[in-house]
């Protein structure tokens, strides 16, 4: 049955956690844990020997050409703050203002000036660093002007507020997306054991629909205004060969 009776994370040697979720005890949890991992050793995971760059190494424009494309690809991205900061929620809201049918993206790029069926943007969230980008499928003769909507459209949430219609369709969107994606025992399991292992702790997936509800017009156009500096934007344009 894919109910939910209870939650709980196992430490097992090596700093690892399992996650269980779902119709199962705790003395079974502990059988299962120690029958795949009990033989690991005990010690501190491996350290990363670098950190995440708070810019992009190289900014700029890219062209590549790709056999066999039939359609072009553009993107635009930038790196975002961290997973969990005050500005990755409110990018988070963002995000939902521009992507997705209805979407500003969506709009300017595909309904307004026919620059390709698929547009949006997206929100890699990650622990040192993340990642927000807008993309777009132009033909070959539409990458350049399509690059530059994006840049315009992300230049323009840097000194304007969304609307409260916008705004609240975003957070519908992505608490509802939330709730569909944490149906099942899996997602859950994957989703409280991966906050819990980087350190947020399991119960902030739970509180997601609050933290998103909190943000503001204002701290999107800030958290915005902070992370697209058109000077560290990283251009790409994959084209089709000839």
């Amino acid at each position: 049955a894919d109910c939910t009776s209870w939650y709980e994370d196992v430490l097992v040697p090596g700093n690892m956690v399992l996650s269980f979720v779902g119709d199962i005890s705790e003395e079974k949890a502990w059988d299962v844990a120690e029958a795949l991992y009990g033989d690991l050793p005990a010690g501190a995971p491996p350290q990363p020997t670098r950190t995440a760059p708070e810019t992009p190494v190289e900014p700029g424009l890219y062209t590549f050409t790709r056999k066999n494309m039939k359609q072009s690809v553009v993107l635009v991205g930038f790196t975002a703050p961290p997973m969990m900061t005050d500005d990755a929620i409110s990018l988070k809201v963002l995000n939902g203002v521009l992507t997705g049918l209805g979407g500003r993206l969506f709009i300017e790029l595909r309904d307004k000036r026919s620059l390709g069926y698929m547009t949006g943007s997206s929100l890699s969230s990650l622990l040192e660093r993340s990642v927000f980008f807008g993309y777009a499928n132009p033909g070959a003769e539409g990458a350049d002007e399509a690059l530059s909507v994006i840049l315009s459209e992300l230049d323009k949430v840097t000194r304007e507020e969304v609307s409260p219609e916008e705004l609240a369709r975003s957070k519908e969107w992505i608490i509802g997306t939330q709730i569909m994606q944490l149906q099942r025992n899996y997602a859950q399991a994957s989703a409280y054991g991966t906050y819990e292992v980087l350190g947020f702790g399991y119960g902030v997936v739970d509180r997601v629909p609050d933290l998103i509800q909190e943000v503001s017009a204002a701290a999107v156009v800030e958290s915005a205004a902070r992370t697209f500096d058109r000077d560290k934007a990283v251009l790409i344009k994959f084209l089709p060969e000839g």
